[in-house]
């Protein structure tokens, strides 16, 4: 699990919100100064299995579009590749702990159409239930086109490969090797994972 803090300093009487750690970090796609309408009023957001309910920021998918943006750079939360920028579907960012097992699972099996069924569903419950949710980002063209590429068969549509995978064998000699290591099995709790690792 990531777990990051950050402290700000809300200036209700500018109606801005900064950070005290430099460089505008990671305001800088606002110059340092996010509006306080990005973060209230708090919108609702669902935490966990539970349903539990929690505050999250009034224009949620502006603030992970846009966070810490770096120069000449996606932003921290969104994926590249050619087919852009989407944030409602999954992959392995170059900070993900690249030994855990459910990365490894995720690397080798890539997404399918049921996992793509699954995220929709669960963003339009969200949605009708009067959370935040990324039901408008799937409509989005890059998403659109990326959803478009994985029924067409590219499980790894998306992904952005680290740099030691660029070279197309040995990235297709790394995923052999997590595809031997993991076995699909039917998905038949929503919340598990669809392959599990061999004894």
């Amino acid at each position: 699990m990531k777990v990051e803090l950050y402290f700000f300093r809300k200036d209700v009487r500018q109606g801005i919100i900064t950070g005290d750690m430099g460089k505008n970090f990671p305001l800088q796609a606002w110059g340092g100064r996010l509006p306080l309408e990005i973060i209230y009023p708090f919108s609702s957001c669902r935490l966990g299995s539970s349903w539990r309910t929690v505050a999250c920021p009034n224009r949620p998918l502006e603030m992970l579009r846009l966070w810490n943006q770096q120069p000449n750079a996606f932003p921290e939360y969104v994926g590249a590749g050619h087919f852009g920028r989407c944030l409602a579907l999954p992959v392995i960012s170059g900070d993900r702990d690249s030994g855990d097992a459910r990365n490894q699972r995720f690397m080798a099996l890539g997404l399918v159409g049921e996992d793509l069924r699954l995220l929709e569903g669960y963003a339009r419950a969200l949605w009708k239930g009067g959370y935040a949710s990324l039901l408008e980002e799937l409509d989005s063209e890059p998403c659109l086109s990326r959803k478009e590429a994985i029924l067409q068969g590219d499980t790894h549509a998306g992904f952005p490969w680290p740099p030691e995978w660029e070279e197309h064998e040995a990235r297709e000699a790394l995923l052999e090797e997590f595809r031997r290591k993991f076995e699909v099995e039917e998905l038949k709790d929503p919340w598990t994972f669809r392959g599990r690792e061999k004894k």
